[in-house]
């Protein structure tokens, strides 16, 4: 869909000066992207938030909620993605499918995060926390996955959980969310997730 803000095709008698400028926010934009994972190793695109050429009040790729609150904030030079409730029971998140690399047989994902306000749901599950699923090549989920839980109030702290790729994943699906939370403001920042030796994790040396 195109958007309002999209400027309008130049007539043809204008094509010929388009290559240097077209070059320059070409190369521009790959920059950008470059910059965006929030470590050299992070296989999520923009995990930082730091990105927003197509939307200036939203992330680079991170589809908006169409519930709650969703915003893009800065503090103290730094952007990340807040999510607020703003009625009981809502389910707000943003999404990310993230390829696999082959031959990936361990990951870990990790977060910086910030929960105020918050009064968890009727479940166990209804909560703040980073959503994760492993889908296989036909899109089916495949179990492995841990999910990054949050059921208290907390200043900026940082969350890691390492887990093996179950056989015949070939993507992680990753969901910060706040699901069905009676209220609360949830803070997400700095989405990492590293492919890692499996040797590193416990149960797979146990094995």
């Amino acid at each position: 869909m195109t958007s309002p803000n999209t400027p309008t095709p130049p007539s043809t008698g204008s094509l010929i000066r388009l290559p240097g400028s077209f070059l320059i926010a070409a190369g521009l934009f790959v920059a950008a992207c470059l910059a965006a994972p929030a470590s050299a190793e992070s296989l999520i695109i923009n995990g930082t938030f730091e990105i927003a050429g197509n939307d200036p009040s939203w992330p680079d790729g991170w589809l908006r909620p169409k519930t709650g609150e969703a915003t893009w904030e800065l503090e103290e030079g730094n952007h990340f993605v807040r999510l607020r409730s703003t009625e009981p029971s809502q389910t707000l998140l943003i999404h990310r499918l993230v390829h696999l690399p082959a031959g990936t047989k361990a990951v870990t994902l990790s977060v910086r995060a910030r929960v105020s306000d918050l009064v968890p749901g009727s479940q166990p599950w209804f909560d703040a926390r980073i959503m994760a699923d492993f889908k296989n090549a036909s899109g089916a989920k495949v179990k492995g996955a841990k999910s990054l839980v949050f059921r208290k109030n907390t200043e900026w702290v940082d969350r890691t959980a390492s887990f093996l790729v179950p056989e015949g994943a070939t993507t992680l699906e990753i969901m910060p969310s706040l699901t069905q939370v009676a209220a609360g403001t949830f803070d997400i920042d700095n989405l990492v997730l590293e492919a890692i030796d499996p040797a590193t994790i416990p149960q797979a040396t146990a094995k």
